[in-house]
């Protein structure tokens, strides 16, 4: 359900003049890699229960509050759970060269 043609999909039905998010109790670095990598702007979202963090993506980035920066991208390339969610296998594993690459290409980070 969270993989990356689903959240792809779900980010060409909405429009940018209309604004949109979506909530989610993860954070998870590879929800959040494969949010981003399907065109969504992602960012922190308030604590809920247990949880320090929740994580909330945009169609728009202004519509974020706390969104992801270069620090979380550090954290991405050593992390052993940031490679994109695809197909129906979960698959934990770091995030390869041609991910991160497109990762670091999205407009949120201004190609950093």
């Amino acid at each position: 359900m969270w993989n990356l043609e689903t959240f792809r999909k779900l980010f060409s039905c909405t429009r940018e003049e209309i604004p949109c998010l979506l909530t989610n109790y993860t954070r998870s670095t590879s929800a959040r890699v494969t949010m981003l990598m399907a065109g969504w702007f992602v960012g922190r979202g308030v604590s809920t229960g247990q949880k320090e963090e929740t994580t909330i993506a945009a169609n728009r980035p202004d519509l974020l509050e706390s969104p992801l920066d270069g620090t979380w991208l550090s954290r991405v390339r050593s992390s052993t759970n940031a490679s994109p969610l695809r197909g129906r296998n979960y698959v934990r594993d770091p995030i390869s060269q041609a991910d991160y690459a497109s990762l670091i290409a999205h407009p949120q980070f201004g190609g950093v």
